[in-house]
């Protein structure tokens, strides 16, 4: 399955999640799931490092613009598998890594994750978990949008997250 992973690109912040994103990269790899994320730095990128790490050959890598990149200070940390060089906006490569995707699962991050999330959810129809507590946009949204919420599998721990999507593909074919 392709399961992209949301979340910060800020390295300080995401250092907080580091041990959740070494367990998801390695369920990741262990379940032999295809990765969709940004290669860069933070969140995604220690997923990255982890699903690598852990024997993970299916790592699909979405850069926006390597020009918008370079302006905010987003470094590649993992190279993918296979590079989608979008050569668009942060906005729009994060609509086409939901279209690539076939399940979301949001793990920290701010005003994108949400954008990511909510697309994920109400435009494409995608199964969606969320690490609960990672995201004060995320959490004030959820608690906000009740027709949401109930779509989202929202959980504290990263192994339920990824069998909440295992289940819900599973059941859709």
């Amino acid at each position: 399955m392709k399961i992209l992973v949301v979340g910060t690109w800020n390295e300080e912040k995401s250092s907080e999640y580091k041990a959740q994103a070494e367990e998801l990269g390695m369920i990741l790899a262990k379940r032999g799931h295809t990765l969709v994320a940004s290669p860069s730095s933070g969140f995604q990128g220690l997923v990255a490092q982890s699903y690598k790490s852990n024997g993970g050959t299916d790592f699909i890598g979405f850069y926006p613009d390597l020009n918008l990149m370079k302006q905010i200070g987003e470094n590649v940390m993992v190279e993918p598998d296979e590079k989608v060089m979008t050569e668009e906006d942060y906005p729009v490569r994060n609509l086409m890594q939901i279209k690539g995707s076939e399940a979301v699962i949001a793990v920290t991050g701010g005003v994108g994750t949400l954008t990511e999330s909510i697309a994920c959810v109400n435009d494409y129809n995608l199964p969606m978990s969320y690490l609960s507590g990672s995201s004060p946009i995320m959490d004030g949204f959820l608690k906000l949008d009740a027709s949401f919420n109930k779509k989202v599998c929202i959980s504290h721990d990263i192994l339920s997250l990824v069998e909440h999507l295992e289940e819900s593909c599973s059941n859709k074919n």
